[in-house]
C-alpha cells in the first residue's frame, strides 16, 4: 500500500497527565502528513460532548487538548463511532486505553471503549508510553488480540510491550521519539546561561530536591508544567521564586529571586523559550529518557539529565550529547554545568543535533507505518 493518501485516524483518551504523549502525537501527525497521509485526530470519551476543536488547541489547565474531533463511546453513540473509524485505512491509538480508576472502573460505560478495538475492522495500532500497563491499564489484556501491531514509544518500554504482545502473539516494535528537527543547527549566540525546567509535577520528578535550594544556583531557572506536587511545594516556592503564574497572572513572591514559574504553557511557546536557554533539565531518576530530554536538542539546547538515566542500559542519548548530574549533589552539579566553557557547549550541541537527525518525525512515522504493515 502506498503511504500517499493513506487515511489514518489517531485516537486519544483523556488522561490527567499526558506528559510527552501530546508532543509524541503532534510530531507523529506531522510526520505522517509529510509522507502524504491524510490524518484526522479524535478524542474518545464516555461523554456525549467534549469541548474540543478540530482546528485549534483547547486549554485544559494542566495540558492542552490537541485539535481533534470528539468520538464518544457511550452506549448511544459507540456504534456511530465505530462506523467513523472504519472509514480509515489505519487507526492508531496514541495511548492504549483510558485509565481505570477506583471511582469509575466498575461503571457500565467503562468498557465501552473496548468496542473501538473489537468492532473496528480496519487495521489498528496501539502505542504504549508506560513501563507498567499491567498496573495502570490492566483492562488492556481484555483486548490483547485486537491490535494488528503494538508499538513502544521508546526503548525503555520494550519489555512492557513485549509482555502485552505475547498475550495474543501480536507483532510489536519500538522507535525513538518522533521529533521536528530543523535542517540547520540554530545559532547559539543569542542563548542565555539559564535552565528551563519543563516537566509534570509528580513525586517521581523530584522537584522537592531542588525547589528549596533554588537560590543557591548561580543562573536563573524558568520552570513550567503542573501537577499534584505543585500545591505541596508552594510554601517553598514562595521563598525561592520571584513570580508564579499558576493562576494565569503572576503572584510576586521573592523579588530578589531570578527564578520564575510559568505553569502550563502551549507547546510551541515552550520550545521557543527553551531555544533561548543553554540548558534544559529533568530531575527524574527512573531510568528512562522522555521528551524533555530529547526536544531541547532539536533547538540547540543542552539536555541535562540525572546519572541513573544517562547510564541506564536503554538510554539512547550518549554522554557526548548531554550533561549529567547526581541528584544527591544537584545544586553543586548544576552550578558546575552552568559554567561549562562555550566551546565545550558548542561541541555537545552539535553532537546532540547530529543525534536527533535520525529521529526526524517523517522518518519515525514511516518506520512505524512499515512495522504496522501499511507499506
Amino acid at each position: 500500500m502506498s503511504l500517499s493518501n493513506l487515511k489514518i485516524a489517531i485516537v486519544h483518551w483523556l488522561v490527567n497527565d499526558v506528559g510527552g504523549i501530546n508532543s509524541w502525537t503532534e510530531n507523529f501527525v506531522r510526520g505522517c502528513r509529510a509522507l502524504g497521509c491524510q490524518v484526522s485526530t479524535f478524542y474518545s470519551t464516555h461523554q456525549n460532548r467534549l469541548n474540543c476543536s478540530p482546528t485549534e488547541k483547547v486549554n485544559r489547565g494542566r495540558y492542552h487538548l490537541l485539535p481533534a474531533y470528539h468520538l464518544p463511546y457511550t452506549d448511544k453513540e459507540v456504534a456511530k463511532s465505530v462506523q467513523v473509524l472504519n472509514r480509515y485505512d489505519l487507526v492508531v491509538f496514541a495511548h492504549p486505553s483510558p485509565h481505570p480508576v477506583k471511582a469509575t472502573e466498575d461503571l457500565k460505560w467503562s468498557r465501552g471503549w473496548q468496542k473501538l478495538y473489537t468492532d473496528v475492522t480496519t487495521a489498528k495500532v496501539s502505542v504504549f508510553h508506560d513501563r507498567h500497563w499491567d498496573r495502570t491499564n490492566t483492562w488492556m489484556a481484555e483486548v490483547s488480540a485486537c491490535p494488528d501491531y503494538v508499538h513502544a514509544a521508546q526503548h525503555h518500554f520494550v519489555g512492557s510491550v513485549r509482555k502485552f504482545a505475547e498475550l495474543s502473539n501480536v507483532p510489536w516494535g519500538w522507535s525513538t521519539f518522533p521529533l521536528v528537527v530543523p535542517k540547520v543547527l540554530p545559532l547559539s549566540q543569542a542563548k542565555v546561561r539559564q535552565f528551563t525546567w519543563a516537566t509534570q509535577w509528580l513525586a517521581i520528578k523530584n522537584h522537592r530536591f531542588l525547589v528549596p535550594r533554588l537560590l543557591e544556583l548561580r543562573v536563573p531557572v524558568k520552570t513550567y508544567g503542573g501537577g499534584q506536587v505543585y500545591h505541596k511545594l508552594v510554601p517553598e516556592m514562595v521563598k525561592t521564586y520571584r513570580e508564579d503564574w499558576h493562576a494565569g497572572k503572576p503572584a510576586v513572591y521573592n523579588k530578589a529571586s531570578p527564578h520564575a514559574y510559568y505553569g502550563h504553557v502551549e507547546y510551541a511557546r515552550l520550545l521557543k523559550e527553551m531555544a533561548e536557554s543553554w540548558f534544559s533539565m529533568d530531575l527524574s531518576i527512573q531510568g528512562m529518557t522522555n521528551m524533555t530530554h530529547w526536544e531541547p536538542m532539536t533547538v540547540g539546547t543542552i539536555s541535562v539529565m540525572e546519572r541513573r538515566v544517562a547510564e541506564d542500559k536503554y538510554c539512547e542519548i550518549p554522554k557526548t550529547c548531554c550533561k549529567v548530574f547526581d541528584l544527591d549533589t544537584v545544586v553543586e552539579d548544576l552550578n558546575e554545568i552552568s559554567a561549562t566553557p562555550i566551546k565545550e557547549l558548542q561541541l555537545i550541541q552539535q553532537n546532540a543535533f547530529d543525534l536527533v537527525q535520525r529521529s526526524e518525525c517523517s522518518s519515525i512515522a514511516k518506520k512505524i507505518l512499515c512495522q504496522a504493515g501499511m507499506v
